[in-house]
């Protein structure tokens, strides 16, 4: 890498606000790692930095949280390896340094997606195209699909509210892609609308989807729905919980993109209600209730809790009507013996 052997260098001569070949993300962005100055303060800089010169001032190619250690020690010099610089422009980036930082950090330690991202932006300003960037990505520790690298890519350059959101784990990297397509503000919207309440990947895929519909539905702004109606009063709304309140947004998005269907699903569980089915005992419709194959299942352990559920349909399709004598008759053939032998027919 053409790093010169340990150089003492002061502190004061090195540039901490270049970050050009920074990899590691910030501790503020809600990346936690421990906090190095303990560690140096007992056993002194184990590892000394990297470090590029150019024009009398050192840029610091890996090492930003040791040095930054350091200072608070109030160190007036540290121990670097050195490399003398190639290049004659404000930002340009040497290869060698982008190699070295990437490596020093991901062959150490799993990177997280936005340093990847970072890591890959760098590299990507040196290669004429994908395939040799997943070259050099593997050499350096970094994965290698050409499919993930140029999703990786994208965060980068993402607002840094995404980028936040994705390190903290409040978003996926495929739900922050997806968030690419809506406005600033839309955006800013689901971020703390996902922030407040944790839904999961597929649920916050639903929302995203039911809001960009309904708002070609209705030709309105996506805003509109977020921040000045129903689901703003929900988010709101203090005497509800996190879980009720991510139901409640899902249960009125689902009903103002299909209207039809939301009525349709509430007639059936009246209905359903209706019957009292026991708990064993599942009623099942139609898909998006196109059609009229209903489907039925139940739940048993052994043939007396079998006969149970039988002699509950019975009753719910000779008595469902709600009479009362009725249900006596159906009670009373239950213990005859025809009963008896037509389930044990039925069962085998």
């Amino acid at each position: 890498m053409e790093f010169s052997k340990l150089t003492n260098v002061p502190l004061d001569s090195i540039d901490s606000a270049d970050t050009r070949y920074l990899v590691t993300t910030d501790a503020d962005t809600g990346d936690k790692r421990p906090d190095l100055t303990d560690s140096i303060r007992q056993m002194s800089l184990l590892a000394p930095p990297l470090l590029v010169e150019s024009d009398g001032r050192f840029i610091i190619v890996s090492g930003f949280r040791r040095i930054a250690a350091c200072r608070s020690l109030e160190y007036d010099t540290i121990d670097a390896f050195v490399k003398k610089s190639v290049i004659t422009k404000a930002d340009e980036l040497d290869f060698e340094c982008v190699k070295a930082a990437i490596a020093d950090n991901s062959l150490q330690r799993s990177l997280n997606l936005i340093e990847m991202s970072r890591a890959f932006c760098m590299i990507d300003s040196f290669v004429s195209d994908i395939k040799a960037l997943s070259h050099i990505a593997g050499i350096l520790g970094l994965p290698v699909g050409y499919g993930i690298i140029k999703k990786i890519k994208k965060i980068a350059s993402m607002p840094l509210l995404i980028q936040d959101a994705i390190l903290t784990g409040n978003i996926s990297l495929p739900v922050a892609i997806l968030l690419e397509s809506y406005q600033e503000i839309a955006k800013i919207a689901f971020i703390r609308l996902f922030i407040s309440i944790k839904f999961s990947l597929n649920k916050q895929r639903e929302i995203l989807t039911l809001v960009k519909e309904i708002g070609r539905r209705e030709s309105i702004d996506e805003t509109e729905i977020l921040l000045r109606g129903k689901v703003q009063q929900i988010t709101e709304t203090l005497d509800l919980d996190a879980n009720k309140k991510g139901q409640k947004i899902r249960e009125y998005l689902k009903q103002r993109r299909y209207p039809a269907l939301q009525k349709a699903q509430k007639i059936y569980e009246d209905n359903v209600n209706r019957l009292n089915l026991a708990d064993n005992v599942r009623l099942s419709p139609p898909a998006h209730f196109e059609g009229n194959v209903f489907a039925l299942n139940l739940s048993f352990q052994d043939p007396e809790q079998l006969k149970a559920c039988f002699l509950d349909l019975f009753f719910y399709l000779v008595c469902g009507n709600g009479n009362f004598r009725k249900k006596s008759v159906c009670a009373a053939f239950a213990r005859t013996s025809e009963y008896s032998v037509f389930f044990n027919k039925l069962i085998g």
